[in-house]
C-alpha cells in the first residue's frame, strides 16, 4: 500500500467510525441500548483499524488478533489453549 494509499485507508476508517459513533450516540438517545452497543463495538473496531494504519499494521479481518497483526507476536486460537481442569464439586 502507497503512502497516499494509507492516508486515504485511515480518513476512510475514520470516517466510518464517526459515522457508527454518531449512530450509537442517537439509538441510545432512543433507549434501543442493544443497538447502540453493536454500533459502538463498529465505531472501536474501525478507530482501531485507523490505528493500526497509523503504525503500517493491516487489519487482516476477524482473525488479526490469532495470526499476531496487532503486535507482531503470534497468539494462539482458543481452540488450541490447554484447557483448565474443571473445579471438583464437594
Amino acid at each position: 500500500m502507497t503512502e497516499d494509499q494509507t492516508r486515504r485507508s485511515i480518513a476512510a476508517e475514520v470516517a466510518r467510525g464517526d459515522d457508527a459513533l454518531k449512530s450509537a450516540d442517537l439509538l441510545l438517545g432512543a433507549g434501543q441500548l442493544a443497538d447502540a452497543v453493536s454500533r459502538a463495538y463498529y465505531a472501536a473496531l474501525h478507530y482501531g483499524r485507523a490505528l493500526l494504519l497509523t503504525f503500517g499494521e493491516e487489519s487482516r479481518g476477524r482473525t488479526a488478533a490469532s495470526n499476531g497483526s496487532f503486535n507482531g507476536t503470534s497468539c494462539a486460537p482458543a481452540s488450541s489453549r490447554p484447557r483448565s481442569a474443571p473445579a471438583s464439586r464437594v
